[in-house]
């Protein structure tokens, strides 16, 4: 029998504490790969970042705290996802990199869902390449050129988070990558600010709270996220 692969699951948190506890148990429930859960901590606020790690703590999750590239945006984001990579890169045939605001509502397999392929995730576009949002993408560890992985924004195509991982499909072909679906819901208990929606990913797999750091700074945060987090536990009892 050969043995199981060996499945990490990268969550980059910042500056929210309220989503790693149903965050973990969601993915314990829901992926069949018995994962290891790694927290790469990139907040910039000292209070949110003792509390994630107490969280960490107690759900017996790993974590680390990064000292991040800049105080928000994409290059930390894509910081904390490289220096992800960089240390686990030779623990894991499988990476799933989920943003701290990215929840699991159904079953699913990592290794299932790529199969033979290279990568799987949420895909944009820009300037006429694709590439794959940082915040929900599956590698398979075991066949990608690891020189490749890179979550770092591409400035000559304008591409956000993720942009420089377009060498992969570049590379492998469209063929022999996953691209995920989303649809747009609109949140009924919350219409106060543009945030009044959340996403369902991968045929309603995942659930993603968009805004999950509130780093466009919007009014009523709070209220927002409980509200979202109300309409997660509906859909996860």
């Amino acid at each position: 029998m050969e043995p199981k692969p060996k499945v990490g699951i990268i969550v980059v948190a910042y500056n929210n504490p309220d989503f790693i506890i149903p965050q973990t148990e969601l993915f314990r429930k829901y992926c069949a790969d018995a994962p290891e859960i790694i927290v790469i901590d990139n907040s910039t606020d000292l209070e949110a970042s003792e509390a994630i790690k107490y969280h960490a703590g107690q759900l017996g999750v790993e974590y680390t705290k990064t000292n991040a590239s800049s105080s928000g945006g994409s290059e930390s984001h894509s910081f904390a996802a490289n220096f992800a990579y960089m240390k686990y890169k030779d623990s894991y045939n499988y990476l799933f990199w989920a943003d701290h605001d990215l929840f699991a509502v159904k079953a699913f397999s990592i290794p299932a869902i790529l199969g033979d392929k290279v990568i799987a995730g949420l895909g944009q576009e820009k300037s006429g390449k694709k590439y794959f949002w940082g915040g929900c993408v599956m590698l398979n560890n075991t066949i990608v050129d690891k020189s490749l992985v890179d979550f770092y924004p591409n400035m000559e195509y304008g591409m956000d988070t993720g942009g420089n991982l377009y060498r992969i499909i570049a590379k492998y072909g469209e063929e022999n990558c996953v691209f995920f679906n989303e649809a747009y819901h609109q949140n009924p208990n919350f219409r106060k600010s543009f945030y009044n929606f959340y996403s369902m990913i991968n045929n309603e797999m995942f659930f993603h709270c968009l805004n999950g750091s509130n780093w466009s700074g919007s009014n009523d945060d709070k209220e927002r996220i409980n509200s979202l987090l109300s309409i997660l536990n509906e859909r996860t009892i």
